[in-house]
Order: C-alpha cells, then structure tokens, then sequence
C-alpha cells in the first residue's frame, strides 16, 4: 500500500479533480480505463487533489491512475465519501483497498439522511470520530448538510466538522449557509463551480446581467437548484 501523511489543504491541494457525475458506475468491482487515464493525465498536469466516493464507484480508477502515473501518494489530497447508511467503518475500509492506499486525507459523510433520526446522524458522525481516532485520515467532514443538520451533529460532537461540501457557483452563492461555516470555523468547499458555463441561464454570469454583487443563490429565482453530488 501506498505511504500517506497528512497534509494541509493549500497550494497545489486547493483545486480538486472530481470523479462523479459522468464517471459514476454501478459495479465498484469493474474498471473504467478511459477514467484511469483521464486521473493521469490530471496528475500529470499538475493535479494534487483528487476528489472520490463510495456512491461513484470510481475508487478503483483513482487508485489505478495513482499507480500509473508515478506521482508519489505524499504529494497527493485524496478526498472520500461514505453514503452507505450502515457499517460506515466497513464502508471505509473497502475505500482504502479499492484506493490501494492505507490512509486518505478527507472523509466525508455524502448526504444527512443516515437514518430517520437526529440520533442516526449523529451516530454516523460518531463512527467518522472513531475512523479519525484511528489515524487512517487527515480529517472528517460532511457535504450537502444543511445548517440544520450540522447543528444536530455539533449537539454530540468530540470533533467539528472540517468542513462542509456543498453545490456553490456564482448562481448559488449559498451566502446564509457560507456565512454560518464561517461562524463555526467550518471550511466551505465547493463542487460544481463550474456548473453555470453549461447548465445555467438567466445569471450573474450573462453579460446581460452583471449584476452578481447581490446575487444570492438561496432566492426562488436564483437558478438551478441545490444539485447532489
């Protein structure tokens, strides 16, 4: 298994490669060569962060590409997330093999709904604790929470989330719940950033309308919805 340290999220770390949406496959087991050499050449390019999950399916390819691509692990920010409701050390555990490493920087719980409680959320937040405890990760943290939901795990809590992943771009600028992390010392990452050069019209972004100081993507007119990623 590859060496692993932890390691700050600055620099090269800062911009992360994702291998969601388009990549997602149903069978973990199988492997997409076409990603494989898709995490290369972003490695090669100068890529350092490399962002994956249980729910794409994509674990194996990130692993391979590492391999493959001769850029020593130290020099890389691997993110996880764990969707599985249940066994979230077994889910872990899996990742680590699929990844081929015996350490990852960032582990995430993927959505709020572990369970039908607040009680289950915090019981999941509690297996991430014990996961950091074992020092196999850098740090723990959530994404697609709500305040509300981050509420119910601070209630419990030993350890504050790290941070927060949500949707953010210029047409969801998410100001109340950025504003909130901030407020807690919680670190805002952003996925789908680039979102609106395909997918999002009317906004800040047309030449039309320039006026995104005020834009705040928490109206009923601000644009695409809050997607899951």
């Amino acid at each position: 298994m590859f060496g692993h340290s932890p390691k700050p999220l600055t620099g090269p770390f800062t911009l992360a490669f994702g291998t969601g949406s388009t990549w997602r496959k149903e069978d973990p087991e199988t492997l997409n060569t076409g990603l494989v050499d898709m995490v290369k050449e972003a490695l090669l390019a100068g890529y350092r962060h490399l962002d994956t999950a249980e729910l794409y399916n994509t674990e194996r390819e990130v692993g391979e590409a590492i391999k493959q691509s001769g850029v020593p692990v130290s020099e890389i920010y691997i993110t996880g997330k764990v969707f599985t409701m249940s066994d979230i050390k077994g889910a872990f555990d899996r990742t680590l093999h699929r990844l081929g490493v015996g350490y990852i920087d960032l582990y995430l719980l993927h959505h709020p709904y572990f369970g039908n409680t607040n009680a289950d959320l915090q019981a999941a937040w509690v297996e991430l604790e014990a996961i950091f405890d074992s020092g196999k990760v850098g740090a723990i943290g959530v994404s697609n929470f709500t305040e509300a939901h981050i509420e119910t795990i601070l209630e419990t809590a030993r350890i504050r989330p790290a941070c927060n992943q949500i949707e953010l771009s210029p047409y969801l600028q998410r100001t109340e719940l950025r504003e909130y992390h901030k407020k807690h010392d919680i670190q805002t990452f952003a996925f789908s950033p680039l979102s609106p050069i395909v997918r999002a019209t009317p906004g800040p972004l047309d030449t039309r309308d320039c006026g995104g100081d005020n834009f705040d993507g928490e109206g009923s007119d601000a644009g695409p919805p809050a997607g899951f990623e």
